[in-house]
């Protein structure tokens, strides 16, 4: 009886991430980048570090990206305070939006 439960708490686990992450990966959103900052600590005796990328969306509510420094240097190496970060639905990751071209 226990394996049962076992196997019915997982599926529903599974059902439930899989669930958040399609919700996730629906959204889209604007923003403009406010703060980014380089955080260090320890966690088991090693040290660990993570980039946090602060942002207003256009909707005025403030969120944050927490990212690996890895993920920070592939995905977002030129980003400033100031820039805007599109998320289109469908898309996993925001990308950095390129302002458009100035006449010459």
């Amino acid at each position: 009886m226990n394996i049962l439960y076992s196997v019915i708490f997982f599926c529903a686990l599974t059902a439930l991430l899989t669930y958040i992450g399609i919700r996730n990966k629906a959204k889209s959103w604007r923003g403009v980048v406010t703060e980014i900052r380089r955080y260090s600590y320890m966690r088991n005796d090693v040290l660990q570090e993570d980039v946090v990328i602060r942002y207003r969306t256009d909707d005025g509510k403030a969120r944050k990206l927490k990212l690996t420094p890895w993920a920070y240097n592939k995905y977002y190496p030129q980003l400033v305070v100031g820039d805007t970060l599109v998320k289109a639905a469908g898309e996993s990751m925001a990308r950095k939006e390129t302002p458009p071209a100035k006449p010459v």
